[in-house]
């Protein structure tokens, strides 16, 4: 399994707003959809995210986290791509902050 892969979004991968499976690897939860183009943030079996769209990236939360951020400040970004990067960003630094806590978060 590769850690972090970006290539061209396939029409065999299915749906880009509604993915299923991606890289072998069942969605188990489409995270955020883009309204305005077929596109979704979505949490894989594995523990990885992905992007999809135009392209698909998939790779752990923090290395996902700043390829959206990289994109999203890129000259050539358009201010719509920007604002669903940078909602991404946002959403995986969320992501990020409400994982469990090892031993429930109970304090004695």
């Amino acid at each position: 399994m590769r850690l972090f892969t970006v290539r061209p979004w396939r029409e065999e991968f299915g749906a880009a707003d509604c993915p299923e499976r991606l890289l072998g690897t069942a969605v188990v939860r489409i995270v955020r959809v883009r309204e305005d183009r077929r596109a979704a943030l979505v949490k894989l079996s594995d523990r990885r995210f992905a992007l999809t769209g135009d392209i698909l990236a998939a790779g752990k939360r923090d290395d996902l986290r700043r390829y959206v951020q990289r994109r999203a400040h890129a000259s050539n970004a358009a201010p719509a791509e920007r604002q669903w990067l940078e909602e991404c960003a946002v959403i995986l630094d969320t992501e990020r902050a409400a994982r469990p806590v090892p031993g429930g978060g109970r304090t004695r």
